[in-house]
């Protein structure tokens, strides 16, 4: 069972508070990051230096992120009705290696939950976001995410599809290697 990442007072980290959920996940992958990290480029880039130089400024909401984010209540209060899964805002890091993060939307004995809302399809977004929920299943010590996503049109919520996604250990090797290196050259740029 993952552990709750707590910070210097002792306090668990939690994504409401903002400010130590973020410094937190400066020395350390998050699934999101993992996403990143995976497809190379100016994201991994931009990535690597906002860990470098400490900026732990969180990306300004735009429009369909603050939807997603107003939404994700809502539609987690549906989950937990039909699943049972809970609401979670804590932390986690892996046993194997606690520089391996991940802060999943939902919990339950034997998954996470991963909530999108989008005016794009679950089928359409399992791709986008396989990376990112294979992550989750590794830090969580879970065989399979449960994928939540709400579509709308204009912000205006159309309907709701879920569908459970399997560990793939194959990909989530690729990923721990990518995230080792990617900390071993953060590491080492931070000697420099």
């Amino acid at each position: 069972m993952p552990k709750i990442v707590v910070d210097s007072q002792g306090n668990f980290v939690t994504s409401e508070n903002k400010e130590a959920w973020l410094e937190a996940r400066l020395n350390g992958v998050t699934a999101t990051e993992a996403g990143k990290i995976a497809a190379g480029g100016k994201q991994k880039e931009k990535l690597f230096q906002s860990k470098l130089t400490g900026n732990i400024e969180s990306m300004e909401p735009n429009a369909y992120m603050q939807h997603g984010t107003d939404r994700e209540e809502y539609i987690l209060r549906y989950i937990k009705e039909k699943y049972g899964a809970e609401h979670n805002t804590y932390l986690y890091e892996s046993t194997e290696n606690p520089h391996h993060l991940a802060t999943p939307d939902g919990v339950s004995d034997d998954y996470v939950v991963e909530v999108k809302a989008s005016i794009k399809s679950l089928p359409e977004l399992i791709a986008t976001y396989n990376n990112q929920m294979q992550w989750q299943m590794y830090v969580m010590d879970v065989e399979k995410v449960l994928f939540v996503v709400e579509t709308h049109k204009n912000f205006i919520p159309m309907s709701t599809e879920e569908a459970f996604i399997v560990r793939d250990d194959k990909k989530i090797d690729h990923l721990r290697t990518q995230a080792e290196q990617f900390m071993e050259n953060l590491h080492n740029a931070r000697k420099n």
